[in-house]
C-alpha cells in the first residue's frame, strides 16, 4: 500500500489530452448505465485449429504476445468504426509491478483499468506497427498502479464523461487451465460464472492453444445484431492479419463476403417499372394523394407534408405557365439548397 502511495508517475503523452475521441456509432448513447433494468449478454467466438496454429506461429516467429494481436484487431476495428487514426479504449493491467518485493505473495485484488491509446499508421505495415504497440504496452506499465481518476484529471475531459466506453481484458491464466490442475487438492465438477464491468462493452480474450473472444454487452446499449457484426469483422481483420501480416493496414478490407454482396447488389438492385404513360409530376402527385399527412422532404427542422409539397408545387407550376413557360422549355433554378428547391 506505502509503495501504491508513493509511486505517482507523470503525465504521458501515452493518455488522452483531448475529448476528441469519438465512441463507436452504433453506441445507443441514450441508455442509463446504472439502471437496474439493464441486461446484459454475451456473444462468443472461436479461433478455428487452423488459424489457432498460424496464430500461434505468428507469435513465435515475431515474439509478439497473444495480448498485442488482439488488442491490435481491436484498435483497428475501432479505426474503421470511428474513421479516427487515434483510437482509445480501455484494458486490465495487473496492478502487480515486478519492482515490488514478494508482490506474488500478496493476496487482494490488485488489478487495474487504464486507457490504451493507439496511434493507427495505415501506411505502416502490420507486422512493424503491432511490434510497437507491443513496446508502447511496456511502458504503459509504469502507471499501472496509477488510478483512472488522476489519469483523466491530466486529461481535457471533465465532469460525469468516462475516458473509453468500452475495454479489453486479456485473461493470461485461463480458469479451465486452473481447475484441471492435477496438483489441486480439491475436484472441480461443474463451475459457472457471471462476469459483469461497469462498462458497455468488454471484450475478453483468452488464448491456451487456441483464441477464444467474448463480447459482453449491455442490451440497452448495444443492439443484438450490432454485436454479432462486430464479432464478424474482429474475425474478418485477424484472419487478413494472419493470412499475410506483412501487408499495409490501409490494405486491410472489414466487410466480409456476404456484406460486399449485399452492398455492391442486393442494395443496389433498386429497378421498379413506373408506369410508362404518366411524367413524373403526375406520379408524385399520386403518392401525395397516398401520403398526404406524411412527410416528404425535411431542411434544418423544418418539413413539409407530401400534400403541402404539392400544393407548393402547383403553385410554382401555375405561376411558371403565367410566365409562358411550357412544355420542353429550360428553366434555371438559382435558389441554394432548401427545402424550398425541391
Amino acid at each position: 500500500f506505502f509503495f501504491l502511495m508513493i509511486r505517482r508517475p507523470p503525465r504521458s503523452t501515452l493518455f488522452p489530452y483531448t475529448t476528441l475521441f469519438r465512441s463507436i456509432p452504433f453506441y445507443k448513447s441514450e441508455f442509463l448505465k446504472n439502471d437496474e433494468k439493464n441486461i446484459y449478454n454475451k456473444k462468443r467466438y472461436e479461433l478455428s485449429l487452423e488459424k489457432s496454429e498460424i496464430f500461434q506461429k505468428l507469435i513465435k516467429e515475431q515474439h509478439l504476445t497473444a495480448n498485442t494481436i488482439v488488442q491490435g484487431v481491436w484498435a483497428l476495428l475501432l479505426h474503421y468504426y470511428t474513421g479516427e487514426e487515434d483510437v482509445m479504449y480501455g484494458i486490465t493491467v495487473s496492478g502487480r509491478p515486478v519492482e515490488l518485493i514478494d508482490v506474488e505473495q500478496m493476496t487482494g485484488l490488485f488489478i487495474n483499468t487504464l486507457p490504451l491509446r493507439v496511434d493507427i499508421k495505415r501506411d505502416e505495415d502490420i507486422l512493424s506497427w503491432l511490434k510497437l504497440l507491443q513496446e508502447q504496452q511496456i511502458l504503459l506499465r509504469e502507471y499501472q498502479t496509477t488510478s483512472l481518476t488522476d489519469i483523466k484529471s491530466w486529461s481535457d475531459v471533465s465532469g460525469p464523461e468516462e475516458l473509453f466506453k468500452n475495454i479489453l481484458v486479456f485473461e493470461n491464466y485461463p480458469i479451465d487451465e486452473a481447475f484441471n490442475n492435477e496438483k489441486m487438492p480439491l475436484e472441480i465438477k461443474e463451475l459457472q460464472m457471471e462476469e459483469k464491468t461497469n462498462y458497455p462493452l468488454t471484450i475478453l480474450a483468452c488464448f491456451n492453444g487456441n483464441l477464444k473472444i467474448e463480447m459482453f454487452y449491455n442490451t440497452a446499449a448495444y443492439f443484438d445484431n450490432t454485436i454479432d457484426m462486430m464479432m464478424n469483422h474482429f474475425e474478418k481483420i485477424l484472419s487478413d492479419i494472419l493470412k499475410n501480416p506483412y501487408q499495409k493496414i490501409k490494405a486491410l478490407e472489414i466487410l466480409t463476403s456476404k456484406e460486399k454482396k449485399q452492398l455492391l447488389f442486393e442494395f443496389n438492385n433498386t429497378r421498379i417499372d413506373f408506369p410508362k404513360e404518366l411524367c413524373i409530376h403526375q406520379l408524385f402527385e399520386k403518392q401525395a394523394e397516398k401520403y398526404t399527412g406524411n412527410i416528404a422532404v425535411t431542411y434544418k427542422k423544418k418539413s413539409l407534408t407530401y400534400q403541402e409539397l404539392n400544393i407548393r408545387a402547383n403553385q410554382v407550376a401555375h405561376y411558371l405557365k403565367s410566365k409562358g413557360v411550357r412544355a420542353e422549355t429550360l428553366v434555371k433554378i438559382g435558389r441554394a439548397s432548401c427545402r424550398e428547391r425541391v
